[in-house]
């Protein structure tokens, strides 16, 4: 018995193909590394980036700040690069044109893969809807009925690598694209993520914006599943 990642070096042989697991079955595994609530959206997008892969599931909790997982929210956190893996991405992302960086950077901050959200976003970042191309054509990201990263790797190395004043930049224009009605949880943890030092208005009354820097973890959202 033997496994690999392809099969044409044992011709004739029997064959027993293994795929990934099925969005159920991923779903319970990903709770199983959750000690707390976690946004469904959030988790739905989880799911689809991980494409049934388990350690991918299993791994990827271990990146978020356990507070902001447990708030809905989970956004990678600043802990230094790990992995050739992710750092190879890094160097894939470095490579593209500063739009489509911007973009990516958009996409890795908006947690529920909402593709008109992000449109709007990136049209208040002044970015044309070509800027996507790019990081289509290169294999890093997918636009269609959700936006997807090619793998959970992908989203954190591009968070992780930005700066802080573009990471305040995209969550900005998230929080703006985000309709304040139906969604005003997460405009509020968006317009934390935007704010430098306190500031009552992202959460009305309460202090609730945390400093926006490289060496801050991702403030927890308000609203859990």
């Amino acid at each position: 018995m033997c496994a690999a990642r392809t099969h044409d070096f044992l011709p004739g042989a029997a064959e027993l193909r293994i795929a990934g697991l099925g969005v159920s079955d991923a779903r319970t595994l990903l709770l199983t590394r959750v000690h707390g609530p976690l946004d469904a959206a959030v988790a739905d997008q989880v799911v689809a980036e991980s494409h049934g892969n388990p350690l991918a599931l299993l791994e990827l909790p271990r990146t978020w700040p356990g507070a902001d997982l447990a708030g809905g929210f989970g956004l990678p956190g600043d802990a230094p690069l790990a992995g050739k893996i992710e750092q190879s991405f890094v160097r894939r992302a470095a490579l593209l044109p500063a739009d489509t960086r911007l973009f990516l950077l958009a996409a890795a901050a908006e947690p529920v893969g909402d593709p008109v959200l992000l449109h709007r976003a990136a049209a208040t970042l002044g970015l044309d809807p070509a800027a996507a191309l790019p990081a289509v054509d290169g294999g890093l990201v997918r636009v269609h009925g959700r936006v997807e990263f090619a793998h959970p790797l992908v989203r954190s190395a591009v968070y992780r690598a930005a700066g802080t004043a573009d990471r305040c930049r995209v969550h900005a224009a998230l929080a703006e694209a985000t309709d304040a009605a139906a969604d005003p949880d997460r405009r509020a943890w968006h317009l934390a993520h935007a704010t430098v030092g306190l500031d009552p208005s992202p959460a009305g009354s309460t202090r609730a914006a945390r400093c926006c820097s490289s060496a801050a973890p991702a403030p927890a959202a308000p609203r859990p599943a």
